[in-house]
C-alpha cells in the first residue's frame, strides 16, 4: 500500500481529540441533513422520513461529543490560568524590582507614592 511505503498518513490520522470531536459532530449533522459545516449551531430538526428514534439516538450523540469538547476546553483553560499565575508570580518575584528600577529612572513613576507601586509578593 502506497501509505506505507512513503510514511504516509490520513489526514485523520493527525487529528488532535478536538478535531475529532468536530469531525465527529459534522458527521451526525449530515446525516440528519445539515448544510453547515459549522457545529456551534443547534442540532437540526428531524428531517421528513427519519424516525423519531434515530433522531434522537444521533442527537444523544451529538451531544456527547459536545460535552466531551467542553470538558477539554475547561482543562485547557484551567492550564491556561494556572500557567499564567506561575509566570505573574515569577515576574513580581524575580523581575519585579528591576522593572521598577527601569521605570523609575525613565521617570515614569517618581512622583507616584511607593506604596501604589509595589504588588504584595507573598
Amino acid at each position: 500500500m502506497i501509505t506505507n511505503c512513503h510514511d504516509l498518513a490520513y489526514a485523520s490520522q493527525n487529528e488532535d481529540k478536538m478535531a475529532r470531536l468536530n469531525r465527529k459532530m459534522r458527521d451526525l449533522r449530515t446525516r440528519v441533513g445539515a448544510d453547515d459545516e459549522d457545529v456551534i449551531y443547534p442540532f437540526p430538526e428531524k428531517p421528513k422520513g427519519m424516525h423519531l428514534e434515530t433522531l434522537l439516538r444521533l442527537e444523544q450523540k451529538d451531544f456527547e461529543a459536545n460535552k466531551e469538547k467542553m470538558r477539554i476546553l475547561s482543562g485547557q483553560i484551567s492550564a491556561l490560568e494556572a500557567e499564567i499565575w506561575s509566570c505573574l508570580q515569577t515576574w513580581q518575584r524575580d523581575e519585579f524590582g528591576g522593572l521598577l528600577k527601569w521605570m523609575t529612572e525613565l521617570s515614569v513613576i517618581r512622583d507616584l507614592p511607593r506604596s501604589s507601586v509595589l504588588p504584595e509578593v507573598e
